[in-house]
């Protein structure tokens, strides 16, 4: 998903990775995701082995109650968000659980 540019209109995420399992990392550097309908990343479950990457320029615009990205629930191995911007967040905003 490097560098995409992802547009949906779907209630369930204009990207959705629930209950997915990754072995190695999930890289979403420079990644553009937008839903006027729900959250733009749906990964609710989502399990990384490695890391996830969000950094570099990475934009995500969501609306309702998962916010821009719902991350309830997952075990990743490493977050790095480094220069991320999201909007629409809803408390608990992205909870991640991180794996020892």
């Amino acid at each position: 998903m490097r560098g995409g540019k992802i547009i949906g209109h779907a209630g369930d995420g204009a990207v959705r990775l629930a209950g997915a399992r990754i072995s190695d990392s999930l890289d979403c550097d420079g990644a553009t995701l937008r839903n006027d309908s729900g959250s733009a990343l749906a990964a609710d479950g989502l399990q990384v082995g490695l890391g996830m990457f969000l950094r570099s320029g990475f934009t995500a615009t969501g609306v309702g109650d998962g916010g821009a990205v719902s991350l309830t629930g997952a075990r990743i191995g490493g977050l790095n968000t480094g220069s991320s911007r999201a909007t629409g967040w809803q408390e608990p905003g992205a909870a991640a659980e991180r794996q020892a």
